[in-house]
């Protein structure tokens, strides 16, 4: 499920009546909840997050044993893609080599020098 989580309020990601929850997984699975943010410069303030069961418990994922950086154009971004950067090909690669902590630094019409390269 993919949310746009808005600054000050609150969020139910899961609730009784989502469709399919429980039904298609055993009750005592493991359920991941994964945060990606688009502006992590200014810092990411979660208030609260509120587990059910008794068994329920929040845990860090280990860090990636290897850091990558991405620089790149639209296509890189994920322009005109239905999800932007995340169903962009620069994602998928990233996030299918496994293990990696990265990020993607990518704007549409932006060079890698300093010049005016869009629409030329």
């Amino acid at each position: 499920m993919l949310t746009n989580v808005t600054a000050n309020t609150t969020h139910l990601l899961v609730t009784q009546a989502t469709t399919g929850y429980n039904l298609t997984t055993p009750v005592n699975a493991t359920q991941t909840l994964e945060l990606r943010v688009t502006n992590w410069a200014y810092g990411v303030q979660i208030k609260c997050v509120h587990l059910s069961g008794g068994a329920a418990r929040l845990v860090r994922l280990p860090e990636g044993t290897r850091r990558m950086e991405l620089i790149g154009d639209s296509l890189s971004a994920g322009q005109y893609a239905t999800l932007e950067g995340i169903s962009s090909y620069s994602w998928g690669l990233m996030y299918g080599l496994g293990n990696v902590e990265f990020s993607i630094t990518a704007y549409p019409g932006i060079c890698l020098h300093d010049s005016n390269c869009w629409g030329e």
